[in-house]
């Protein structure tokens, strides 16, 4: 005799990919392009991206040569709150531009060797 299932629970584990990049601007705060090779690739190259829920570290990756990072398919994010810390390569210092939005970055007012990005109101899995 066979038997069917009539009910099946699994659990569903959502992925979330964060990613961005680091802009280079002039003092006219026009973007300037970066990339392998480029003048622009070595003031953008080797950022630390760190994306924290409060004091708690979730991942870390560096930006490459064109100031990008990306941190795929996050596995286990909850609800909530989260930071991208960005800390700059051997000493450089990190300055808030025009373009920044300051409703969502501290720590550029001044040259600083850190600078913060809220992400609020994150729902993991969702697009």
């Amino acid at each position: 005799m066979k038997k069917w299932i009539k009910d099946l629970r699994l659990p569903l584990i959502a992925k979330t990919t964060v990613s961005g990049d680091i802009q280079f601007t002039d003092v006219t705060n026009t973007p300037q392009t970066a990339g392998a090779g480029s003048v622009v690739a070595p003031y953008v190259k080797g950022y630390t991206v760190k994306l924290m829920q409060g004091a708690t570290e979730k991942a870390s990756t560096t930006t490459d040569e064109s100031g990008a990072f990306s941190f795929p398919s996050l596995e286990g994010l909850t609800p909530g709150n989260y930071t991208l810390t960005f800390e700059t390569p051997s000493g450089g210092k990190l300055v808030a531009s025009g373009l920044n939005n300051p409703a969502v970055f501290s720590g550029g007012t001044t040259p600083s060797e850190q600078g913060v990005y809220k992400l609020d109101g994150v729902q993991p899995g969702c697009r």
